[in-house]
């Protein structure tokens, strides 16, 4: 309910005004007759609204009463009276009221000109609320504001722009021509012709920022580095009824720009001329910054979009370590990543050891931003540490590991084969009556004949050897990865056939012998004081036997060697004498769909009845040439039956693989230039790989790697049940994979259902021996793709002649 107060000196009439406004709803909170009364009464109530008689009797009439109100309470005043001449009229005109009814009155139109007064009224009290409040937060912020007219005359600044154009207040500056107070420059120091502000009305568009311009003021004459911009203000129909002009003081940031020049100056200073390489790099590797150092430590090239983990010399170790330092900084598990790495620089090929620190920079919002490198050149530090290293473990004279040395290798395999079940060959070789040389030609000349000697052992290293010296001219060789004895006597007879060479000793040839005596482990010793105290015992037993004798430690491993030896002899004389036999035995195919002719070879032994499988034969012919001979007299025989055959249609042909075609890095490449010259194709044959074979998995990856570059495919031969069968196809994916079971290899089916299961979802076609299978589990039929018939179904091709 709206409150109003009434001034009227009549009392009746003012009761009867005071009636019909409750009868309208308004609540008429006070009554006065005079002027004075009516201001007295007025500090104690707070009406929205006035009448006011303008006759009030004696005292003070109600236009002076209004204007005393009006001095300091903000009350819409409406005027009734019985004058309406022009002088009334005009004295009551600037006292600005809300009505000026004329009595008599209308009692609606009275009505309808207070409702009209009270929302009048409200309206301008928002308006002037808002005013206000607008121009607190124009004089609360930091850029100096100017509001021009249309005309050019400034009609409203704030605080800021008064300092900035260094004038009193804001009375110096109303209604003044903003072009003619200041002048305006650029950031070039020229000064601007046309006004910002003038230029922005006229266009009706907001001017762009001119940062590092200045100002001056035309009267003083001093010039203020300032930023400033220009906006037209738009009225009713988007029509431009003035402008606004910012300012703001850009001397602080100049000075900070200033120090922050200079500290980017000393920064890329030490940037450019630091030892330590640094860049910075983006989260998907490319280079954005370096310094010199970067690029020499790394020998980049001069191109400036560059990748880093596709341009640096790094190894695929080193590149692998490096993506998973930056997922575990993005990932927040560490704050930074070192790794130590070695580069071979391209053009130069020079080695570098560096240490690479990598941290992860963060925006405002703590979101990964970029990579920071830090490149330390470790070559120095490294190459002092080689050679401490190789003084303390390697002997002076020769090279070759040093006593300690050779123990801590020695224990390190033993450790190894704790898990991979490999055995170790500990021999010790002594030169024979090396005394005799030394008193007869010197100790200089015997020094030259065990350097010389040394470097002959050192020659047989990519046997799976680890050589030492023991001391005076004892040498010592370690076998890791042993399988057999026989491979131990291999090397043994190798390395004293390399000794027996002669040497040439300022042109007089002198020729030498030696003996040698081999531990086994772990049957003949667990320990590396036990391995060397068995193999020096053999050496004592070998010695006793004569110049150039070889000894076992264990008698009976001994007697075995001899054994496979004669064996050897035998096989290949058998090969020389044309008594192996080649044969073909073809797959039956489980099913119509299998429409590939699959054949299998098979090396027959006459002498003995016995065929010569990758398993059977692998202790006889491993570290001999043998069986790379009779590999290659395989292939003739396969390949001269396939281009005599008149049958159209092109078999798969499984050759065996044996175990000595990992030690040959070009027996494959050789197996296929034989193949081409027969006008036939790699693709038609398949190297069968037992899966003994693959227990050393990354020389097994590279060999299958080199046959299937050939152009050959690869067959898994899964003999006598593994339980490593799965994992075996799942790293190697073969195109076939055959199982043969033996009656000596119970409880297998757990191996073979996952093996089964493993071959069906990576599509891999099944080779099953048929006459062992069905001993076994005939439910294995139904899962096989091919089945090999009994042997005795073979087809010979003739005796196999050597190559």
């Amino acid at each position: 309910m709206k409150r109003l107060f009434i001034v009227e000196d009549e009392a009746i009439i003012a009761m009867d005004l005071a009636e019909q406004l409750e009868e309208f709803g308004f609540d008429v909170v006070g009554v006065a007759h005079d002027g004075e009364s009516a201001i007295e009464q007025l500090q104690d109530l707070d009406p929205e609204l006035i009448l006011m008689d303008i006759v009030l009797g004696n005292g003070i009439d109600g236009i002076e009463t209004a204007e005393e109100i009006l001095k300091s309470r903000s009350i819409p005043v409406i005027f009734l009276t019985a004058f309406s001449d022009k002088n009334t009229v005009e004295r009551a005109a600037k006292v600005a009221p809300y009505g000026y009814i004329t009595k008599p009155y209308n009692a609606q139109a009275l009505r309808a000109s207070i409702e009209i007064a009270l929302t009048k009224h409200q309206l301008e009290h928002k308006l002037l609320y808002k005013e206000r409040w607008f121009s607190h937060i124009l004089h609360a912020v930091h850029d100096g504001i100017i509001a021009v007219g249309i005309d050019g005359l400034i009609h409203f600044a704030n605080a800021e722009a008064c300092r900035l154009l260094e004038v009193g207040g804001v009375d110096d500056l109303i209604r003044k021509d903003v072009s003619e107070l200041i002048q305006l420059y650029d950031q070039n120091g020229t000064a601007l012709t046309a006004s910002p502000v003038a230029s922005a009305m006229q266009r009706n568009a907001v001017m762009p920022i001119v940062f590092n311009g200045s100002v001056k003021n035309i009267n003083t004459g001093h010039r203020i580095f300032i930023d400033f911009s220009a906006a037209p203000v738009r009225g009713a129909a988007n029509r431009v009824i003035g402008g606004l002009l910012a300012l703001r003081d850009a001397s602080h940031r100049l000075q900070i720009e200033s120090e922050i020049r200079k500290s980017d100056g000393r920064f890329q200073a030490a940037f450019n001329n630091s030892s330590v390489g640094v860049g910075l790099v983006s989260l998907n590797g490319g280079l954005i910054e370096h310094n010199s150092a970067f690029s020499e430590l790394f020998d980049l090239p001069q191109v400036s979009d560059i990748n880093i983990t596709e341009a640096l010399s790094l190894s695929y170790n080193d590149r692998t370590k490096i993506q998973e330092g930056h997922l575990s900084l993005l990932s927040g598990q560490v704050s930074s990543f070192q790794h130590e790495l070695k580069v071979q620089l391209k053009e130069s090929h020079i080695e570098r050891w560096l240490m690479i620190n990598i941290s992860l920079l963060h925006d405002k919002e703590s979101n990964p931003s970029y990579y920071f490198y830090q490149i330390y050149d470790l070559t120095d530090r490294k190459r002092a540490e080689q050679k401490l290293y190789h003084l303390a473990n390697y002997d002076a004279l020769t090279g070759l590991m040093n006593l300690p040395q050779v123990k801590d290798e020695i224990t390190h395999i033993i450790e190894l084969n704790e898990y991979d079940q490999n055995g170790i060959a500990v021999i010790t070789i002594d030169i024979d009556d090396f005394d005799v040389i030394n008193d007869q030609y010197g100790i200089a000349v015997g020094d030259h004949i065990l350097t010389e000697l040394a470097t002959r052992l050192n020659d047989l290293g990519h046997y799976n050897l680890a050589i030492g010296r023991l001391g005076g001219d004892r040498f010592v060789l370690i076998m890791h990865s042993l399988e057999s004895v026989n491979q131990a006597m291999f090397i043994t007879n190798r390395a004293l056939d390399e000794l027996k060479e002669p040497i040439f000793v300022d042109d007089q040839e002198l020729l030498v012998t030696a003996c040698a005596g081999i531990a086994i482990g772990p049957d003949d010793g667990i320990t590396a004081d036990t391995l060397l105290n068995a193999s020096a015992s053999a050496l004592q037993l070998a010695k006793v036997n004569g110049r150039g004798q070889i000894h076992f430690y264990n008698e009976d491993v001994a007697e075995n060697v001899k054994g496979r030896i004669n064996n050897e002899i035998r096989i290949t004389s058998a090969l020389a004498d044309g008594r192996l036999t080649c044969q073909f035995l073809k797959a039956t195919p489980v099913s119509s769909d299998c429409a590939q002719t699959i054949i299998k070879v098979l090396v027959y032994w006459e002498e003995r009845d016995y065929f010569l499988t990758p398993d059977s034969f692998f202790n006889i012919a491993n570290y001999s040439g043998l069986s790379r001979n009779l590999l290659l007299a395989v292939v003739e025989k396969v390949c001269s039956e396939l281009k005599n055959s008149k049958d159209t249609d092109k078999p798969v042909v499984i050759i065996p693989f044996y175990p000595a075609i990992l030690q040959s890095a070009e027996l494959v490449k050789d197996v296929a230039v034989r193949i081409r010259s027969y006008g036939l194709e790699p693709c038609q044959f398949v190297f069968g790989l037992t899966g003994r074979l693959m227990t050393d998995g990354k020389a097994a990856s590279l060999k299958i790697n080199e046959i299937k570059q050939e152009g050959f495919q690869f067959c898994l031969n899964l003999f006598n049940g593994q339980s490593a069968s799965v994992d075996l196809l799942y790293n190697f994916a073969p195109e076939y994979c055959e199982f043969a079971l033996t009656d000596d290899q119970p409880n297998l089916a757990i191996y073979l259902d996952a093996t089964m299961a493993m071959t069906q979802a990576l599509k891999i076609p099944v080779i099953l021996c048929d006459d062992r299978s069905d001993k076994r589990d005939s439910g294995l039929k139904d899962k096989a793709t091919y089945l090999l018939p009994d042997r005795y179904q073979a087809i010979d091709l003739g005796t196999i002649n050597k190559d």
